[in-house]
């Protein structure tokens, strides 16, 4: 697959929310549904150091792992070629991460949840660090994932009906840019 042009409309389809808001489960999918790689924060962190987030906030400290974390995504926006990357939680609280995320190479997907449900689905995964309660992340983040994400889905909804939706909109939103472009 070549890489896109600038008339095809954004590169990449982003998925962000709040740790267990389901990013792995609906990027894995879309990125199947669509034909596209998939560039997840957690496995490509974990292949990349031999060591999962939560190792490595206790190791280096949670500030590390987050600047990791932005690597990551800044790294996978520079890759000509489309993708969906599903993106860790804590980007959002940078500037630099939502000036990224605000170019026209990312369309960004937030998967809305509420905090005791993302708790009760972060409760089963062990790669994760646990430093401050969802409930204090949401109300940080929630109004920083509205000011970026250019489609809100509910992350408690069926993953398959989320893709296809997602996938949908991702395709009418290229079908425009070509079509604008001439």
């Amino acid at each position: 697959m070549g890489g896109a042009s600038m008339h095809d409309g954004p590169t990449h389809l982003v998925i962000v929310g709040l740790m267990g808001s389901g990013k792995t489960t609906v990027g894995t999918a879309l990125a199947r549904r669509l034909g596209l790689p998939h560039r997840d924060s957690d496995v490509d962190l974990l292949a990349r150091t031999g060591r999962s987030a939560r190792a490595i906030a206790a190791a280096e400290g949670v500030e590390a792992l987050h600047e990791l974390e932005l690597q990551h995504l800044l790294d996978a926006l520079r890759v000509p070629e489309r993708s969906v990357v599903s993106a860790a939680a804590s980007l959002v609280d940078t500037v630099t991460a939502r000036e990224a995320l605000a170019t026209p190479v990312a369309f960004v997907v937030w998967l809305r949840i509420d905090p005791a449900t993302a708790a009760m689905r972060a409760r089963r995964s062990r790669h994760r660090p646990g430093h401050e309660s969802l409930t204090v992340q949401a109300a940080r983040r929630d109004p920083l994932f509205a000011s970026i994400a250019d489609l809100v889905e509910d992350g408690t909804d069926d993953p398959g009906a989320i893709v296809e939706r997602v996938a949908a909109r991702w395709q009418a939103v290229r079908a425009a840019a070509r079509d604008a472009s001439g």
